[in-house]
């Protein structure tokens, strides 16, 4: 079987275990999707190699929270979304696929014109770890070619697709002048997987704390769910004291010891 299908099938059955774990409220159930997920991994590990940890949350003191979305600009849920973060006065940052941009520059357009913060999410959403250094770079720089013809400049803020790379990859992203922007652990909602708008909802109550990062998707497929979940959780996060910032490249660089940079490479 070819290196892409193993790992396509091993990430596959390792996220719909994590999607078990997350939601999973039987203890025969959780043992099972522990099992599972131990058994993808160990597949994984033939073809990912030990990094350095990457941050996971932006420790602040005044109540930030960074709301996330991978895999658009789609037509139909981002605008939807867009509506909903305008409504509630609050802004978050947008990981865009570059052959998405180039359908749906308008979109990008009303994202930053909105006040949000954009990221590249690779052209068309390859497991990295399989990519040598010049397919990567392809991926980077096609990216960053649709983002100027849209918008005028490429974005520094980067964001691996399904959160796999190896240390090679976090080398060559930061020699290009990118600044990587995982997710916390426990934001990964699986909203693709249909949870439930309640489920995901309960849960981004219950976790977010000061410096959370939360995960969910506004393109690839059916995004209603999260449409839902947006509409329903954010007030619920306003009412308790959050504040939703876009700022995470200036925190982060910060937070670090470098010099915050602007937006734009």
């Amino acid at each position: 079987m070819e290196a892409n299908k193993i790992v396509d099938w091993a990430h596959l059955i390792g996220v719909i275990a994590e999607a078990g774990l997350t939601y999973a409220s039987d203890s025969n159930d959780l043992k099972r999707y522990g099992v599972i997920k131990e058994a993808a991994q160990d597949m994984l590990s033939h073809y990912r190699e030990p990094h350095e940890d990457l941050p996971r949350r932006v420790p602040n003191g005044e109540n930030k929270i960074y709301l996330t979305f991978d895999d658009g600009p789609d037509p139909v849920y981002t605008p939807q979304i867009l509506d909903l973060l305008k409504k509630y006065g609050i802004t978050c940052t947008f990981f865009l696929m570059g052959e998405r941009v180039r359908e749906h520059p308008h979109i990008v357009k009303r994202i930053l014109d909105e006040g949000h913060a954009i990221g590249n999410h690779t052209y068309t959403h390859p497991y990295m770890v399989l990519l040598n250094e010049k397919e990567l770079n392809e991926e980077l720089s096609r990216t960053d070619e649709a983002m100027r013809d849209a918008v005028g400049f490429a974005p520094v803020l980067f964001r691996p697709p399904y959160g796999l790379l190896n240390q090679g990859d976090i080398d060559l992203v930061r020699a290009r002048g990118y600044e990587i922007m995982m997710w916390s652990e426990e934001f990964e909602m699986f909203d693709w997987s249909f949870p439930g708008v309640d489920n995901m909802v309960r849960l981004i109550e219950e976790k977010t704390e000061a410096g959370s990062i939360i995960l969910l998707h506004d393109g690839g497929g059916n995004r209603e769910e999260t449409v839902r979940t947006v509409e329903k959780v954010v007030p619920l996060l306003l009412e308790r004291g959050f504040h939703f910032a876009s700022d995470y490249l200036e925190q982060s660089r910060n937070e670090h010891g470098h010099e915050a940079a602007g937006t734009a490479r």
